[in-house]
């Protein structure tokens, strides 16, 4: 039986963010992004917090497997903006560094190319270490994937890694670009899910 998953409210907050933190522990881009001293795990929660409660969660997009073993932090189409964190831009800065943040901007501006028709964004999906292999990935996935089909809608997410990569191949979504980040940084492979119907 797969496992169950549900749209995550506010007061999921710190479980979304354990679970997500945990899950992109050893991300390469993730790790290629945010900082590497001592406030490494301070930045990867303020990121995903900023990224729960900004971005989202205001859309409509979060969800979280019941007993916080993974959660997914979609936007809905038109819905991805990013000037929502403004409020939160220090804990943003803080978690790449500021000496750092011109070398972050450039790299997320190369690896990030929105398709022009609407489409749902699926910014992050994480399993904790201690849940993965039980399905909870394909099970939060399927009821954005579900709605994509239903409606007519792409669906559209940046893989950090060859693995991320088959993963997503599994469930419909094709590479439609390989960009090789700057200063060393991880090949980013951007893909797509047309509609199933």
């Amino acid at each position: 039986m797969p496992p169950a998953v549900r749209p995550a409210t506010l007061d999921d907050r710190d479980v979304v963010v354990r679970a997500l933190a945990r899950a992109f522990d050893a991300d390469p881009l993730t790790n290629h992004l945010l900082r590497k001293d001592a406030g490494r795990a301070r930045a990867f929660r303020d990121v995903f917090d900023v990224a729960f409660r900004r971005w989202s969660l205001p859309a409509g997009g979060a969800w979280l497997a019941e007993g916080g073993g993974g959660a997914a932090l979609w936007t809905p189409p038109g819905q991805w903006k990013p000037w929502r964190a403004w409020p939160d831009v220090a804990a943003l800065v803080g978690a790449v560094g500021v000496t750092e943040l011109p070398r972050v901007l450039r790299a997320a501006s190369r690896g990030s190319k929105h398709p022009s028709a609407p489409h749902w964004y699926l910014f992050a999906i994480g399993v904790d270490p201690d849940h993965q292999g039980r399905g909870i990935g394909t099970a939060l996935l399927r009821p954005v994937l579900e709605q994509c089909d239903a409606r007519g809608q792409l669906a559209y997410l940046e893989a950090s890694s060859e693995v991320n990569a088959r993963l997503y191949a599994r469930h419909g979504f094709v590479v439609t670009e390989t960009v090789d980040l700057a200063a060393g940084g991880p090949t980013v492979r951007l893909m797509e899910r047309p509609a199933r119907g």
